[in-house]
């Protein structure tokens, strides 16, 4: 009987050791790679922020999604994926993003490219500009308006579809509005063209 107690006693051992390999190992995981975990979403969130003010609201909404499967406490990073979603559509989401993040150009270029115009011509020179100087992100909002105040604006529907088909290089989800823009403008000059 005394040569088994000191078996049971190596076997409890044995499993003290184990716990505690396995308790310090757990404790450094959470020492070590919660914060390189932090770390990490940190530059995604950054990423996206570059992306957000690029005007490139697919990507940023990429790179805060995967800031948040390294941290999904990061508040910032919810909050802006929520505003880069609303962005492609809604400009105003847009320049809370850009007021709160101090972009001083990217709110001026926005504030211009919004700005209320009472005419279709107006509107299309303003979105033709921002077109042709590649801010396709800004050049979408004055030719909607072109087309919303001249429904048979066909230059301007063709440069709306124009600046969906640049955007959809970045984000597809412009690929639709793309087509939508250019089947208008087809309509329009079909119409306008024959005899």
């Amino acid at each position: 009987m005394k040569q088994g107690a000191p078996v049971h006693l190596a076997w409890w051992r044995v499993a003290l050791i184990i716990s505690c390999t396995v308790g310090i190992a757990i404790l450094s995981s959470i020492l070590v790679i919660k914060p390189v975990q932090q770390r990490i979403a940190d530059r995604y969130a950054v990423r996206a922020d570059a992306d957000f003010v690029a005007g490139q609201y697919a990507q940023a909404q990429a790179n805060y999604t995967k800031s948040l499967s390294y941290n999904p406490e990061l508040e910032s990073a919810r909050t802006n994926r929520a505003l880069a979603e609303q962005a492609s559509t809604n400009p105003n989401a847009a320049l809370s993003f850009f007021a709160q993040h101090n972009a001083v150009i990217q709110l001026g270029q926005l504030q211009e490219a919004m700005q209320q115009f009472a005419d279709p011509k107006q509107a299309l020179i303003e979105g033709v500009k921002l077109y042709q100087a590649g801010s396709f992100s800004y050049a979408q909002y004055p030719l909607k308006k072109a087309t919303e105040l001249d429904p048979q604006y066909a230059e301007a529907w063709n440069y709306l579809g124009l600046t969906y088909q640049e955007l959809a290089k970045v984000d597809s989800s412009f690929t639709e509005r793309a087509t939508s823009a250019f089947a208008a403008r087809d309509h329009l000059t079909s119409k306008y063209l024959t005899p």
